[in-house]
């Protein structure tokens, strides 16, 4: 035990609190500055006191060379400057996709495949425990332990594991200040979540669903923000019908969702499901059919009413030489529900009652 704490001490001067990879880089770069000022035997007695093994530090060496050989016969380009902490660890977590993990409740850490596994004591980085790292190996003793760990950073592992990753998308929904279906993205790698809830274009993943939604949401309830001038016709004209069905007090004049749903669907191509193609597509065709997609009567009465005169439903009422606006609302159990007329404060004790009566 005294032995073992004293080399972990000797040890500690190149522990790295984030990684013990970097911990690695820094023994390698200690023993580099002694090799190049000490002979054989002064080098000898300087692992010795740091508890290292000098042989194997020379095989490392030998490695190290045989590697820059083997770099510079590929013409392989050899770093000007040291690599930063995000570019090194980016070229280990290239090898340690699948021995990943994240942070747990427990204290311990959920990897690839559903495993559960915790830092080796032996780590810098058993204490700091970081939201997410990656391990050179898993042991099992009396627990799964990751041995030689690093703190990594999420967004490294989804462009490095391009080919291993799972996607899922859920939730499509029509978004009018971005003027597309988005849906959120789930990002899954040998089973573990990468990223949770991305918010994402839909319409290259589910065209048909996009489009339907565009349609649906954007165009027949209005929830869009686009330049095409039919679009303010329509609402002109449907906005007319429903003041119909104010008046007649009743709901089966105007056509239902689905009528309208098919208006723009028979008429607007296939591969159309957002507001930019929408809008580009209209201003070509229009310039041939400015009639394209303006709605007649025809295309959206369920029903005629002509019971729905201008006598028995005035937009005004005459009194005198004043001309008072009238307004129809068809809500049921709703304060504005009926007929409301607009009078200027001053003449409110003023109306003749009597003319009032048929409202």
């Amino acid at each position: 035990p005294e032995r073992q704490q004293a080399a972990d001490q000797a040890h500690a001067q190149w522990k790295d609190a984030d990684s013990d990879f970097a911990g690695l880089v820094n023994l390698w770069r200690g023993f580099e500055e002694q090799r190049q000022t000490l002979t054989a035997s002064p080098l000898r007695n300087w692992c010795r006191r740091n508890f290292l093994n000098y042989l194997r530090l020379r095989e490392w060496r030998d490695s190290h060379r045989q590697l820059s050989l083997i770099c510079r016969d590929l013409q392989l380009t050899v770093n000007k400057e040291p690599a930063d902490y995000p570019k090194f660890h980016k070229a280990i977590l290239s090898g340690l996709l699948s021995q990943i993990g994240q942070k747990a409740d427990e204290g311990d850490y959920l990897g690839a495949r559903q495993r559960r596994f915790w830092i080796h004591p032996s780590s810098g980085l058993g204490k700091k425990r970081p939201q997410w790292l990656m391990a050179a190996e898993l042991v099992e003793t009396t627990k799964l332990y990751a041995r030689m760990v690093a703190k990594i950073d999420s967004d490294w592992i989804e462009p490095l594991a391009g080919h291993l990753i799972k996607k899922n998308h859920f939730e499509p929904h029509w978004e009018k200040k971005r003027g597309q279906v988005v849906a959120f993205e789930q990002i899954t790698l040998f089973g573990l979540i990468v990223v949770g809830r991305r918010p994402v274009h839909y319409g290259p993943v589910d065209p048909q669903v996009s489009r339907e939604l565009f349609i649906r949401e954007g165009l027949v309830r209005g929830e869009i923000l686009s330049r095409a001038k039919c679009l303010s016709a329509n609402t002109r004209l449907l906005e007319q019908l429903d003041e119909l069905e104010a008046k007649a007090r009743r709901r089966d004049i105007l056509a239902d969702e689905d009528t309208l749903y098919s208006f723009y669907e028979a008429r607007i191509p296939a591969e159309i499901h957002q507001t930019a193609t929408f809008d580009s597509w209209y201003k070509t065709e229009s310039q041939n059919n400015p009639q394209l997609l303006i709605m007649r009567e025809e295309d959206v009465l369920a029903r005629e009413a002509s019971e729905v005169t201008a006598a028995q439903y005035p937009d005004t009422l005459s009194l005198g030489d004043l001309s008072l606006s009238l307004s129809y609302h068809f809500e049921p159990n709703h304060p504005r529900d009926g007929v409301t007329l607009r009078v200027p404060a001053p003449l409110l004790l003023s109306l003749p009652a009597e003319r009032l009566e048929w409202l």
